[in-house]
């Protein structure tokens, strides 16, 4: 009985991570999805880069398996995160670098602060004002920011 149960526990485990790296997957190509389609100055200042993110974001997408499951986990993991952050205020600031292009980038209320001294730092760029963010809006930052623990 203890060579069965033994097995029992390795199947366990090994369903265990599958799964995991299944979600690790998953959030990397939610966070890639979302920085590929969210206009952003580093796309223009390195196209290079932004090519290869577009590959890798294409390498992801083609180990996904199955759609529907994916898509089933993303939108279960964008309310389940949302929920989360209930009460917290999060803005989109406007933001322009001159002679390139103008953009706007989600963050928490919290951060304002060293985003204005990362705006002020680069001679070429200005603050363009900010409002509150929709829920679209922070679930769009959530997605972005879906693999930083990974």
């Amino acid at each position: 009985m203890a060579d069965y149960e033994e097995e029992e526990n390795e199947e366990s485990d090994s369903a265990s991570f599958v799964d995991q790296n299944k979600e690790l997957m998953y959030r990397m190509r939610l966070a890639l999805e979302a920085d590929v389609a969210t206009e952003s100055i580093y796309h223009d200042l390195d196209d290079d880069a932004f090519k290869a993110e577009k590959r890798e974001l294409r390498r992801v997408k083609a180990n996904c398996e199955n759609e529907a499951e994916y898509e089933t986990w993303k939108d279960a993991f964008l309310s389940r995160e949302y929920k989360k952050l209930e009460g917290k205020k999060f803005l989109v600031c406007t933001y322009i670098f001159a002679g390139i292009d103008q953009y706007d980038m989600v963050i928490p209320e919290e951060e304002k602060d060293a985003f204005l001294c990362w705006i002020d730092g680069n001679g070429g760029a200005f603050f363009g004002g900010d409002r509150e963010a929709t829920e679209e809006e922070v679930k769009n930052y959530i997605a972005l920011h879906a693999s930083d623990e990974i």
